[in-house]
């Protein structure tokens, strides 16, 4: 199954695909680099070429304006960057007709004029939209207009600022130099054996530092790509491969290598360990979080609605996971997990929802886009992340960063955290499945009223209240064994679990009021029996 190592993500996201320069360093079993030469890449343009203007955008470049155009205040990529003023434009006059008689005159919109007829007759002319100039009528500049100003575009024409993927350095007299890629220019000389590193942390240690291509950085040692899965490999990262381990195989999560299955082990239970190592006492309110706005179908009818259902079943699968990851060993083991059929065939019903019917929640990978190179150091517009190459990136909507090396197709996850959500709907698939009665019974009793201060109808209640019964529905099937030979330990117990019920349920107006009923112990744990013949 898929082993998470977030713990270690943040680490590895800096070691992935780069070129390693410094000796010693960056192959195979060797440590990362972290520090390079620049290489310079030339001398840097200072002047704008004749007939263009200057500005400072992207570092400095070079405009041009169309003919007969001036500059505006606008910005430069505007549209209204230049701009030709108003001006008169001159037509020739157009002849229509020689008049025939004296007296005849012209058309309207037309103007008469001496020149171009038969003797003083004279002839028609128009000058259309344009207006009458004093000059002769066979004149170029007859008629004119005056043109408004029209607003245009700047042409780029050169850049001063250096080639994409280069920096600036004063020295010799301007100069554009780069730095290995996924590394960045340090403080220091740029013609300096360390005027890059492969990460800003740098001095923190070989954790943070680059591998030559196709090798990874594992936890400060280069591995090669690829290499891992097989029984005595590491685990495959996530992003390199899927599942981390090969068939028949699980992940040490403590020690990093891949180690046969034990006799009769489930691959999910294997993997379990790994989970625990990451959320530990949190497994609780992860697998709550991740389930939750999951759209799981429950088979079970607990005439609460069918949101509410679904929730009371996670709420109780969410109890088992962690009992089944070891949080039993601080208190007493749950029954389902004590009673050595019962546990097997709940074994079993996990393992087959985590192959099928939940196996949709693996991670699937893409790359990521290339927005080019930051304007400032390790600053990228919103929605993009910073990668040691100097670039912006951005993964797909509803996907996050992977360790992967990010011009990879892997450089971007839809579901991080995605082992979580498939352990926790396999175990959610084997709870509805086989502890139906044990959440029908802990519904009818909180509907009745027998241990609450008032009946509790949890028709339309939220994530929360329905995910606690369930949770309760849990606890109700743990104590139902000892009910017989212990009621008031039994009792003491109940009241404890029907109070961290109640105080998840009056977070909710409807149910402020509700309180555990009156009553000693004993006779709770008597009434136990009840919710026994229940189930």
């Amino acid at each position: 199954m898929i082993q998470i190592r977030l713990a270690v993500s943040a680490l590895l996201l800096a070691a992935c695909g780069s070129a390693a320069f410094a000796a010693d360093c960056g192959g195979n079993n060797q440590k990362p680099c972290t520090i390079s030469e620049a290489t310079k890449v030339g001398q840097k343009l200072s002047v704008c070429p004749k007939g263009s203007f200057f500005d400072p955008i992207d570092g400095g470049t070079c405009w041009e304006c169309p003919e007969h155009n001036n500059r505006t205040a606008y910005h430069v990529k505007s549209d209204k960057a230049c701009v030709r003023p108003s001006y008169e434009k001159f037509k020739k006059a157009d002849k229509k007709r020689k008049n025939s008689r004296v007296g005849q005159g012209c058309p309207k919109g037309q103007f008469w004029d001496v020149k171009g007829g038969d003797g003083l007759l004279g002839a028609c002319y128009d000058c259309d939209d344009y207006n009458r100039t004093a000059y002769p009528v066979d004149h170029d500049r007859s008629c004119v207009k005056r043109v408004k100003e029209d607003l245009n575009s700047a042409k780029l024409v050169a850049s001063l600022s250096c080639p994409d993927g280069s920096f600036f350095d004063p020295i010799d007299g301007g100069t554009c130099w780069k730095c290995p890629k996924d590394y960045s220019r340090s403080a220091t000389h740029v013609k300096s054996k360390d005027a890059c590193v492969a990460a800003p942390f740098a001095g923190l240690g070989a954790a943070f530092g680059a591998c030559d291509p196709g090798y990874l950085n594992i936890r400060g040692t280069c591995r090669k790509q690829g290499d891992c899965g097989k029984n005595g490999e590491r685990p495959c990262l996530l992003g390199e491969r899927i599942p981390s381990c090969d068939d028949g195989l699980k992940e040490n999560f403590q020690q990093n290598v891949c180690v046969p299955l034990a006799p009769g082990e489930l691959p999910f239970f294997a993997g379990l360990a790994s989970l625990a190592d990451y959320y530990g006492d949190g497994i609780v309110l992860a697998c709550r979080q991740a389930l939750g706005p999951l759209n799981l179908k429950s088979d079970t009818d607990l005439a609460v609605g069918a949101n509410c259902s679904k929730n009371v079943v996670a709420g109780a699968a969410c109890e088992l996971l962690a009992d089944k990851m070891g949080r039993g060993t601080a208190k007493t083991v749950s029954m389902v997990l004590k009673v050595p059929a019962t546990a097997a065939k709940f074994d079993s019903e996990v393992d087959k929802a985590f192959k099928k019917d939940c196996a949709g929640f693996q991670e699937n990978l893409t790359k990521a886009k290339n927005h080019g190179a930051a304007k400032t150091f390790m600053t990228c517009g919103e929605g993009q992340f910073w990668d040691f190459n100097g670039n912006c990136y951005s993964c797909p909507k509803g996907h996050n960063r992977t360790m992967y090396p990010v011009d990879t197709d892997k450089a971007c996850v839809d579901t991080v955290g995605g082992n979580l959500v498939r352990s926790a709907c396999s175990v959610y698939k084997a709870t509805d499945n086989m502890f139906v009665q044990s959440n029908k019974c802990t519904i009818q009793v909180l509907r009745n009223g027998e241990f609450l201060s008032e009946p509790l109808d949890l028709s339309g209640a939220d994530r929360e209240v329905c995910m606690a019964a369930g949770e309760l529905s849990y606890g109700v099937y743990d104590l139902i064994k000892t009910a017989s030979s212990s009621p008031d330990a039994v009792g003491v117990q109940l009241e404890t679990k029907l109070s961290q019920f109640i105080s998840v349920a009056k977070k909710a107006s409807k149910y402020a009021s509700v309180a555990v009923k009156a009553g000693t112990v004993a006779e709770k744990g008597k009434k136990f029996k009840d919710m026994m013949e229940c189930r």
